[in-house]
C-alpha cells in the first residue's frame, strides 16, 4: 500500500515534469493516485457520470502518458473516489 503511493507520487512528479508538447496546456492542476486493485479495499463501483470536457481532456492526458510509460498495465478510473478543491482569485481577494 504505501509503496503504491509513493510510487503515484513519482508518476505524477513525472507527468508534470514531461514534455509539455505531449500535454495539452492544463487548465488546472491534477494529482492521481495509481493503486494496486488487489491490495487496497475498494470497489470498482461503474457509475454513470458526464465528466465536463476540460477534466475529460486532461484526464486523456494522463492516460496515454501512464500508457506510454507502462506498456503492459491499465487504468480502472473510480471516479466516485475523487475529490476537488476550488481557489479562486476575484479582485484583490482570494477564496
Amino acid at each position: 500500500m504505501f509503496k503504491d503511493i509513493i510510487i503515484s507520487e513519482h508518476t505524477h512528479s513525472q507527468y508534470n515534469q514531461g514534455d509539455p508538447r505531449k500535454r495539452k496546456k492544463q487548465l488546472f492542476e491534477t494529482e492521481y493516485f495509481i493503486l494496486t486493485q488487489g491490495s487496497w479495499p475498494i470497489n470498482a463501483n461503474k457509475m454513470d457520470l458526464r465528466i465536463p470536457k476540460e477534466i475529460t481532456d486532461t484526464h486523456v492526458n494522463f492516460e496515454n502518458f501512464y500508457k506510454e510509460k507502462f506498456q503492459k498495465r491499465s487504468l480502472t478510473w473510480n471516479i466516485e473516489y475523487c475529490s476537488s478543491l476550488i481557489k479562486g482569485t476575484f479582485g484583490a481577494e482570494n477564496y
